[in-house]
């Protein structure tokens, strides 16, 4: 529901389903995107380029079936993804939810805790649709912060907690970036809420776009696990990537084509 787009309000003469269109794909190929790169990218996870050389024949396409059967990788099964497109769809589900808060209930907050929450059911009970049976792959920056007892309550400070005093302000894993891509379909909002208020001078919608910052979530949903500035760097340039490509078809197949 969220990436339902409201062409109705573009004051525009393109042609406005196929920029819905094109904006749904990417949306489709970033999702589907991320649980094939998470796939395949198995296959080599904690191998350096000796070890990958050694184990596969990267000259003939490489497939599932041929992923090497070790104590790691034999834990998910062959096509599997791992935690990373996990919490990526967790992120899009939170996504869904706090838009849906935002239209009924007019609330405006990006419900950490609430995110916090997800996170922490998922880690003991997977996606059981999918048959998990609990979350697999969790790093130790990750699993550390959601065995804290105020992780649920408090969860961006509990970050803070564990990496000052588990790590020692020096832990800088990529578990917060692996998962952030999503974010940067939030500039779909931003862009629609941009022309409304240029069209109608509204400054709720103006208020509306800047809920929506892609920084801003990035910076805030990175630093539930993922304190350290390293991280939540990295997560707003991989986020802010994403989005650019959206701002791109955005100006060349809606308002601003052919200008």
């Amino acid at each position: 529901r969220f990436y339902e787009l409201q062409e109705q309000d573009l004051n525009t003469n393109t042609n406005k389903s196929s920029l819905k269109s094109i904006l749904r794909s990417k949306i489709y190929g970033l999702i589907f995107g991320q649980a094939l790169g998470d796939a395949i990218g198995l296959s080599t996870e904690f191998l350096n380029t000796i070890q990958a050389a050694i184990e596969y024949n990267f000259s003939i396409p490489l497939l599932y079936s041929h992923f090497l059967c070790d104590k790691h990788r034999s834990r998910w099964r062959p096509g599997d993804f791992t935690d990373d497109t996990d919490q990526f769809l967790i992120i899009l589900l939170h996504i869904i939810y706090v838009y849906k808060q935002n239209n009924e209930q007019k609330k405006k907050g990006i419900e950490l805790e609430e995110y916090g929450q997800n996170l922490l059911r998922w880690s003991r009970q997977g996606f059981s649709e999918l048959g998990d049976v609990g979350g697999m792959g969790i790093g130790a920056t990750v699993s550390a912060i959601l065995m804290h007892p105020n992780f649920c309550t408090d969860p961006k400070y509990t970050a803070f907690r564990v990496w000052d005093k588990n790590f020692n302000q020096d832990a800088a894993a990529n578990g917060s970036v692996m998962r952030t891509a999503i974010i940067g379909s939030l500039k779909i909002k931003e862009l629609y809420n941009n022309t409304n208020t240029n069209t109608n001078n509204n400054n709720n919608t103006n208020s509306d776009s800047k809920f929506w910052d892609v920084t801003k979530w990035a910076l805030e949903i990175g630093s539930v696990t993922h304190y350290d500035s390293r991280c939540q760097a990295a997560c707003v340039i991989a986020s802010q990537i994403v989005a650019l490509e959206f701002e791109r078809v955005f100006k060349e197949e809606g308002k601003g084509k052919g200008k």
